[in-house]
């Protein structure tokens, strides 16, 4: 007749003893030594409680359309100055010597997030040599993986010349998410900075760059310019040629986890220690039951009931 194993049982053995005994008050010891100490070990190394952390993302980026550009001239008293905001036009529209402007947003791998902006402006100078230039180009920032974040801001640059007649800038550069604190991740889009950056009215201070660049660094979220590769031409021409290119690389962010997020990373810590304290405390028990070094009886599985 063959003979097969259906099923297996393991014997359990039970160890007592009363309240107020050694064994008692080691297994008291042991049980807290497996709980509590992962929870120090944890605490004291740092980064328990996950506090801030950070991801990468492309975000998306989109020109609004508005754009200021300001050149300081050798005639000081004859600056240019072209923009579309209607401050400039009204008041301003005699120092517009811009002649022509490109702009071009490149979706490279069509995921309809814009890889790339291309701007390119050309302005008349007549008798004028530009001494320095600046760019302000505002602009849609939004993020949507794990942090939902909308937001206006701007692309902004600065350049001033050292050459005695330049007719040609090139600028080449990557946008870059600048932080001066963890962003809170919520479900909806958070929108403390999706506020205009350059307002609209009749007030001249709202429309000076410094005042506007100074307004806009007071934010603990902006976007800078960075990696800026700069060619300067000088050849004779009566028209100055400005080009701008901006690439939209993956940004690292820095943001404040959720409760769970937080949860979720203290408990994977705290089971990891866990399982080693608790290792080695039923490796203790066990040593100290089976060599009898405390009192203690036992209830025999085999006894009859």
């Amino acid at each position: 007749m063959v003979v097969l194993e259906i099923f297996t049982q393991t014997v359990k053995t039970r160890y007592k003893s009363t309240l107020c005994s050694k064994a008692t008050f080691l297994a008291v010891i042991s049980w807290l030594f497996k709980i509590i100490v992962p929870y120090i070990i944890c605490y004291k190394t740092g980064g328990f409680w996950l506090k801030t952390d950070f991801y990468y993302e492309q975000p998306k980026v989109n020109l609004e359309g508005d754009y200021l550009i300001t050149a300081v001239t050798n005639n000081l008293s004859n600056p240019i100055i072209c923009s579309t905001y209607s401050y400039y036009k009204s008041y301003l529209s005699d120092l517009d010597f811009c002649s022509s402007i490109k702009l071009r947003e490149i979706d490279k791998n069509f995921d309809a997030k814009n890889d790339e902006l291309r701007f390119q402006v050309n302005i008349n100078l007549h008798s004028y040599k530009i001494n320095s230039i600046n760019i302000v180009l505002p602009i849609k920032y939004e993020l949507s993986d794990l942090c939902q974040l909308k937001m206006q801001s701007l692309i902004y640059y600065q350049h001033n010349f050292h050459q005695e007649r330049a007719t040609k800038l090139r600028i080449f550069a990557n946008l870059n998410f600048i932080q001066s604190s963890a962003i809170p991740c919520r479900r909806k889009h958070s929108e403390d900075f999706n506020n205009p950056l350059i307002k609209n009215g009749d007030e001249s201070k709202n429309f000076l760059i410094e005042n506007i660049i100074a307004a806009y660094l007071e934010r603990n979220v902006t976007t800078h310019l960075s990696n800026i590769n700069t060619f300067v031409g000088t050849e004779s021409s009566t028209s100055f040629v400005l080009e701008l290119k901006v690439k939209y690389p993956e940004n690292q962010i820095y943001y404040q986890p959720n409760f769970w997020h937080i949860l979720k990373f203290a408990w994977m810590q705290y089971l990891a220690v866990y399982i080693i304290t608790a290792w080695l405390s039923r490796k203790v028990n066990k040593y100290i039951f089976r060599h009898r070094l405390v009192w203690y009886f036992t209830d025999n599985p085999f006894k009859a009931k």
